[in-house]
């Protein structure tokens, strides 16, 4: 990416610090959800024609669902969209990354967060969606992207990997790991144990992402050579379904005559009071 410098903070508030009373966090999830938080800017509600409306880079979510699953929910939000999406001015979104024109494209709005509601309007043949368009959320990299990634962790709609991709885009675009943990008052060693995810091969990751991969079991695997890790986990995965194709022998029950052959407490006590004597 192109100008990754730290000056890019603006005046160097980390997330966790207010502007104007309160954070692009606060802004972004007061925006979506509806909830009033004091500090918060005025934002015009406007309804935008999905043409002129492109989701950021940025987000790290992958999976949106099925086709099916998008179209399902383009269809209650054609009945109500209770939430806006949050998007900014094409001018902002480029004043942070003037390198980014031509993944906006000829879009005069950048969605910061929302993507899954753009893309069920699609599927769905909706013509537009309602949106909080509000620049505020631009006033910073550090902003816009915490914005991006508020609503995802929030609602805990990320998964590991996905969560990883957003930890490392913050790395990447707000220059360097010492950034990312004013956020979320985490120490250094936090930010690369939540990334070390993606050392993991595609196919592997795909299956953190898809649950059948525990993220538990993804720590030794991930200390070996790339080219060995996808034989390492079937090995396992093979091991564990022959440990459970083994019948279990059956427990063993005490004998009732070993336990008959033991003289009662009461016996031992008496036998050892008379050899004290």
């Amino acid at each position: 990416m192109s100008n990754r410098v730290a000056d890019q903070l603006g005046t160097g508030t980390s997330f966790s610090r207010a502007r104007g009373g309160v954070s692009a966090r606060r802004q972004a999830v007061a925006a979506t959800t509806g909830a009033p938080t004091a500090g918060a800017p005025d934002s015009r509600l406007r309804t935008l024609p999905l043409s002129q409306l492109v989701p950021t880079r940025f987000n790290p979510r992958r999976n949106f669902g099925t086709e099916e699953d998008l179209r399902e929910f383009g269809l209650k939000l054609k009945k109500k969209q209770l939430q806006p999406a949050v998007a900014v001015t094409r001018q902002a979104y480029l004043a942070l990354w003037p390198g980014e024109a031509d993944s906006v494209g000829s879009a005069v709005y950048v969605i910061a967060n929302g993507e899954r509601r753009y893309r069920a309007s699609k599927a769905a043949g909706l013509p537009t969606l309602e949106v909080v368009v509000d620049d505020e959320v631009a006033k910073s990299r550090a902003d816009f992207l915490d914005a991006v990634l508020a609503e995802n962790n929030d609602r805990e709609d990320l998964d590991p990997v996905e969560r990883a991709l957003g930890i490392r885009t913050l790395v990447e675009e707000l220059g360097g790991k010492a950034k990312v943990p004013e956020h979320y008052s985490k120490s250094g060693g936090w930010v690369t144990q939540q990334m070390y995810l993606l050392d993991l091969t595609p196919p592997l990751q795909e299956l953190v992402s898809s649950g059948e991969l525990p993220v538990r079991e993804t720590r030794a695997l991930v200390k070996l050579p790339a080219d060995q890790q996808v034989a390492a986990w079937q090995a396992r995965s093979a091991k564990r379904e022959e440990d459970k194709a083994q019948p279990k022998a059956p427990r063993k029950k005490r004998s009732a005559g070993l336990d008959a052959a033991q003289p009662p407490l009461e016996s031992k006590e008496g036998l050892y009071r008379g050899k004290a004597q």
